[in-house]
Parts: C-alpha cells; structure tokens; sequence
C-alpha cells in the first residue's frame, strides 16, 4: 500500500448549464428546420453559446491544473500528497473565477435572452416559450471538488493493491500521449522551433514525471536521461540543427511507454568526457539556463480525510 499512502485522490464535479431544450415535432410546425445557429442534433438553443464558453473554459482550466501533476484515477485523478495543498489553492482560485462567472451571466440573463431571441424573429414565440427560468438555470451551474485518500477494505485489499500498482503505467502512458501531440502539434515538419518547447512543453512532462515519481522506479533515470540530452543547448534563440535533434530525440524517447521503460540509470563516474547521471539543477553560463524538472517545493505533509468537499456557500 506504500503507493495509496503517498497519494491524493481529486475529484471535478463541475456542472455547466448547457443552454438547449429539445427540439420538438411541434417545433417544426409552419416554420421548417431552423438556422445552423439556433439548433443541432435535436435541440435547439435558448441562450447564446458564446455567454457560456467562460464556463467550458474555467472547467479546462480545472482539468488542466490536475493533469499536470497527477494521473487519471477512479474516475478522477491521483496526486502526490506532496501537492495536495497547491493544487487545492489552484482549484479553489478556478472555483471562485467560476462562481464570479456565474453572478455576472445571471444578472445579465434577461437582457442575453431577449438580445438571442430578436436574431430569429421567425422563432421567436418558439423560443420564448422554451426560456428557463433565472432561478433554475442558477441551479444547473456548479463548481465542487473533493480531495481524498483511498484506504482498502480488510475484503479488498488485493483488488486495490492491483489497481494502484497500474498507477505507474498509467504515468507512461499519459507522458507518451502527450509527448505525440507534441510532436504533432509542434515538431513534424519544422527545421526550426521555439524554446518554449523545452522550457514550457518538455519541462512540464518533466515536472510530471518528478512529482509523480514515486508511481514508477523508471521516472529518475528518465528525467536523467533527458536532462542529459538537452545540457547542451544554446543559452538563446531558437533550436535548429543538432541542438533540433536533440530536442526531437527527447520528445521521440517520451512518446514511446517501451522506450521510457527501457531507460537505465547512468552511471556517474566523475571522468570527463563520459556520461554523468545529471543531478545539478543550473546550467553553466554558457549553457541554456532551462529549469528542468528542478522538483516541486515540499508542502507541509497534510492529513486529508475521505471526501473532504470544498464549495463555496
């Protein structure tokens, strides 16, 4: 159980009100089919999508914020406990931008309404007779999360046990996911590229893999190896040339889970010219000056119990 004991469980119960009704039969009646704009796949829209992206967006944020330092778990995610308390603060930030998000698109609710109603003057007694009230859309928005620790039944211990052993795995497998999309996104095709792709995109995998190292006895050598790949790089400008193919060398080594299983530790001898197992966290002057996986700071160990939900009333 060593695992379970070092880890957080975060749960998103977030909850968006959608701004749809069903389109029905009746509907139809003497008008046709709508507009594009007004309906799709069966419904038809009684607010203006775009008064609602703010809510889609903060729940990405969210997402976000929990993916990148845990791993999908129980339909939720699995944390370090080291963590925990920063990214408690983080979703209690997100949450409160949410619950302001949500005051403001209700005081302006009427006046949205009225203003999406007049752009179909051909459904607009259709529409207005499927407006939702201010009161019951204001209950279809909420923004919770609870954080907690699984602790086995004495019947279950083994079927837990099984479960978050697969924590690692899972760590791979996510690091690999992203590390394509990278790739995909930024690096085919290119004979030049940003340094953001290291100092933003590959340190945050690399952030990752440290915090979540104790899930997986690979993620050491890991951050080792890449921090060892990239010790070269120029201290400005962009990558192109050998120092590109350093850079897609670590992104090819992080899309592969076999590849990342595969990677020993190196051996620090201390002679010139061989490969050391990197542990410093600053780069020479004449380096690039890239915070690589320096470790997150240690939070207070913290004692969370089961379900410990936190709303703002």
């Amino acid at each position: 159980m060593e695992i379970l004991d070092q880890t957080i469980c975060v749960n998103l119960d977030v909850h968006i009100w959608q701004g749809r009704r069903s389109l029905k039969a009746t509907d139809l009646e003497n008008i046709g089919l709508p507009p594009e704009e007004l309906a799709s796949l069966g419904s038809k829209k009684v607010a203006d999508p775009n008064d609602l992206k703010v809510f889609q967006k903060l729940k990405r944020k969210a997402e976000r914020a929990c993916s990148k330092q845990s791993v999908k778990f129980l339909k939720g995610y699995a944390t370090s406990l080291d963590v925990a308390t920063e990214l408690e603060k983080q979703l209690l930030s997100i949450q409160r931008e949410f619950e302001q998000a949500k005051v403001d698109f209700l005081s302006q609710y009427d006046l949205n309404i009225s203003k999406w109603i007049d752009q179909f003057p051909e459904w607009k007694e259709k529409l207005e007779i499927a407006i939702v009230p201010k009161g019951v859309v204001k209950e279809r928005f909420a923004f919770d999360f609870q954080l907690y620790q699984v602790k086995p039944s004495q019947e279950n211990v083994s079927g837990l046990n099984k479960v978050a052993s697969g924590l690692g795995a899972q760590l791979f497998r996510e690091i690999a996911k992203e590390a394509r999309e990278l790739n995909e996104r930024s690096l085919i095709g290119q004979d030049k590229v940003s340094r953001k792709i290291v100092t933003g995109s590959i340190n945050n995998l690399l952030s990752k893999l440290d915090t979540l190292e104790y899930m997986n006895s690979k993620c050491r050598p890991l951050i080792n190896t890449v921090n060892t790949l990239l010790k070269g790089l120029p201290a400005t400008g962009p990558f192109d040339g050998i120092h590109l193919i350093a850079v897609k060398s670590v992104v090819e080594l992080l899309s592969d889970e076999e590849k990342m299983m595969q990677v020993n530790p190196m051996p620090a001898t201390g002679h010139e010219g061989e490969q050391l197992q990197v542990q410093q966290k600053t780069a020479p002057p004449e380096q690039a000056s890239i915070p690589i996986a320096k470790g997150i700071p240690k939070s207070p160990v913290i004692t969370l119990n089961l379900n410990l939900a936190r709303s703002i009333a």
